[in-house]
């Protein structure tokens, strides 16, 4: 015969099944901090991929080694030889004589006399570029907009495009300047001010939800990888360490730092920078990416060594 069990002590033993199938179910569930980079630091994961397996460094050699590459050259003319041919010396010569004016009204008188001599094509465009520069120098917005969209009308090579995007990004809020300085590198990826200009932003940071920082951490790693091919001279870094002078020495900032002392072979400091900004990254969702950031480097730089 079934001896019944007192209602309490019945609710006891539910209870505890019920406890024990909530603590096994959990361990069927990812960690939340697990979850998250799964689910989210897609960008970061795969730079570090490519850094791990060398593509990403063979990828930025290639882009450097392009015939006739001057990556500081701007705009698009000075970066890529022969691509202004055809373009009359007079002009030229009036061009060069607008562009050691001093005086912004000056300046921009003698660009509207060239303006309507131009021939469509490369001098309009660049008289236009130059017209909308000195718009953007002058806080006037909406000149540079209609200086920048006569520009685009203009029939030039893509990579041109690149300079447009690059000064369109000076108008605009940090996450929008850096998804159109995306478009200016996948036009000239051997544009050094837009890679600089990039890494520079990723740093400072487009935001704070955790999908930002996974595109800024991946930014600032793949920019600096293309500029450590492009560069000729370590000294070409310094403008590049100034500009980190006003980032506060956090997560962001050692990553950055780090990746110039990668590009110029001082792997010993890169190591001890990363593992410095690894003690600066909070529990926040977002420094989740730079944290990986952090970790990936570290990781690939200790393999090689």
């Amino acid at each position: 015969m079934a001896v019944g069990l007192a209602p309490d002590k019945a609710f006891g033993r539910i209870g505890a099944a019920l406890c024990c199938f909530v603590l096994a179910g959990a361990w069927l569930y990812p960690e939340p901090e697990a979850e998250i980079r799964q689910d989210t630091l897609q960008q970061v994961e795969e730079v570090l991929a490519q850094i791990a397996s060398g593509e990403a460094d063979a990828k930025a050699e290639e882009v450097a080694a392009q015939d006739g590459l001057v990556s500081g050259g701007s705009p698009c003319f000075m970066r890529h030889k022969r691509m202004a041919l055809g373009v009359p010396q007079a002009f030229r010569a009036g061009f060069a004589a607008a562009t050691l004016a001093t005086d912004p009204a000056l300046k921009a008188r003698l660009l509207d006399e060239l303006a309507a001599q131009a021939s469509s094509g490369p001098a309009a465009w660049r008289i236009a570029m130059a017209q909308a520069e000195l718009a953007v120098r002058s806080n006037q917005a909406q000149e540079a907009e209609r200086f920048l969209s006569l520009a685009a009308q203009q029939d030039v090579p893509m990579t041109c495009r690149a300079d447009e995007l690059v000064l369109r990004a000076d108008l605009l809020d940090p996450a929008d300047a850096a998804a159109l300085l995306d478009q200016a590198i996948a036009a000239d990826p051997g544009f050094w001010a837009a890679q600089e200009r990039l890494a520079l932003l990723a740093t400072t940071g487009t935001g704070r939800d955790i999908a930002d920082c996974d595109a800024d951490a991946a930014r600032t790693i793949r920019s600096a990888t293309q500029l450590a091919a492009l560069a000729q001279l370590d000294s070409q870094f310094q403008r590049l360490e100034r500009g980190l002078a006003g980032i506060a020495d956090n997560g962001r900032g050692s990553l950055l730092r780090g990746m110039i002392q990668r590009a110029t072979d001082r792997p010993d400091a890169a190591l001890e920078t990363w593992k410095a900004g690894l003690d600066q990254i909070s529990s926040a969702p977002c420094d989740l990416a730079i944290r990986r950031a952090l970790e990936g480097m570290i990781a690939s730089m200790e393999g090689k060594s």
